[in-house]
């Protein structure tokens, strides 16, 4: 099975990820797409969300560990008058790849990880850092123990 068109010719498709029912499958092109597949009839992609700026052939989609949502990173290109590139992290919804939710970032997100056991999602970054996002109610370990050991220091007079 294949399909040759599937993303624009003479791009890179960066991202292949199957659900976990077998049955959909995630891309993401270097055509500025992310596509759902339903891989049972796969000559039509169930839907398309065009204008994710892929910045890097590296860019990768993912699927929340619900798989409610598509977790993508983009780039915002430098802007004429002088603002530098930025970038964003797009939690959108499975059913038609709207947007539920945007992230500002301030680099290009490249790539995207989504750990479902502690609950936190770590982004690298065009620039070079790597950010942890958690929720301070529903994540476990992972970042939240540093926030634990840094509170638990006691005080001395260079705190003051």
């Amino acid at each position: 099975m294949s399909n040759e068109t599937a993303h624009a010719k003479g791009t890179e498709t960066s991202s292949i990820v199957l659900s976990l029912d077998g049955r959909t499958l995630l891309t993401r092109g270097g055509d500025d797409t992310v596509k759902t597949w339903d891989i049972r009839a796969f000559k039509k992609p169930l839907y398309t969300l065009g204008g994710v700026t892929t910045m890097y052939p590296g860019m990768n989609a993912i699927w929340s560990p619900d798989e409610k949502f598509v977790v993508v990173g983009a780039g915002t290109p430098p802007s004429g008058n002088g603002s530098p590139a930025g970038g964003k992290l797009m939690f959108l919804r499975r059913e038609g790849l709207t947007v539920a939710d945007e992230v500002q970032m301030n680099s290009c997100v490249v790539k995207v990880i989504w750990h479902s056991k502690i609950n936190q999602i770590f982004t690298s970054h065009a620039d070079g850092s790597i950010h942890i996002l958690y929720s301070p109610h529903t994540s476990t370990h992972g970042a939240k123990l540093l926030n634990r050991q840094r509170d638990k220091r006691a005080h001395t007079i260079e705190d003051a």
